[in-house]
């Protein structure tokens, strides 16, 4: 298909960015994991980047099939974007081989960064929230696994603003995740749910 090409400052007012940097396995894998939400970055108007750490480029990645689509984007100046991303890791301890992501808004301002893959709930939830509704029809690529997620989140927000205890609780799991643990040793708190609904 044809390419079209970008520079950063053009896409100002018009597009939102995450940044994704690592190697050939760490980009391919950040791909993988944030197929799931594709139709997410088009609602909420984010050019999925992809900055490699190794020169590897879009065919080396094995991109899957229900990866494709204009929300994934590949850096043509990748060298540029590995210079000013390594200058910032370097700062960052055990930095070394972890890829790490950030992302802009619209005025090229940034709206978080980190280490590792992003946490797509997280980043698409609160930091970079839809913008536009688009219909499943929309979607050529639309799976059971994307059709499980949508029934989930469906549950979690009818639950959330109805106040259903008894199906919150159904929907998430007792034991803690690594995730979970991770924030509780950091000092994070858990509130139960019957102080939330």
């Amino acid at each position: 298909g044809a390419t079209n090409k970008f520079k950063v400052r053009q896409l100002r007012e018009k597009l939102r960015l995450l940044v994704v940097y690592g190697d050939q396995a760490t980009i391919r894998d950040t791909i993988v994991q944030a197929a799931v939400y594709r139709r997410r970055f088009v609602q909420s108007e984010v050019a999925f980047l992809a900055v490699s750490s190794d020169g590897s480029v879009r065919s080396d990645w094995n991109v899957p099939e229900n990866a494709r689509g204009g929300w994934l984007w590949e850096a043509q100046n990748s060298q540029d974007w590995r210079e000013y991303l390594e200058e910032i890791l370097a700062t960052k301890k055990n930095a070394i081989g972890k890829g790490a992501w950030l992302s802009l808004n619209k005025k090229g301002r940034s709206r978080g960064s980190g280490l590792g893959a992003p946490r797509y709930d997280e980043l698409l939830g609160s930091r970079l929230p839809p913008t536009q509704d688009i219909s499943r029809e929309d979607s050529p690529n639309f799976t059971d696994l994307d059709q499980s997620v949508l029934a989930a989140q469906t549950a979690f927000y009818g639950a959330l603003t109805g106040g259903d205890l008894e199906t919150m609780k159904n929907i998430f799991s007792a034991q803690d995740t690594e995730d979970v643990e991770e924030f509780l040793s950091l000092g994070g708190r858990l509130d139960p749910w019957q102080s939330q609904l």
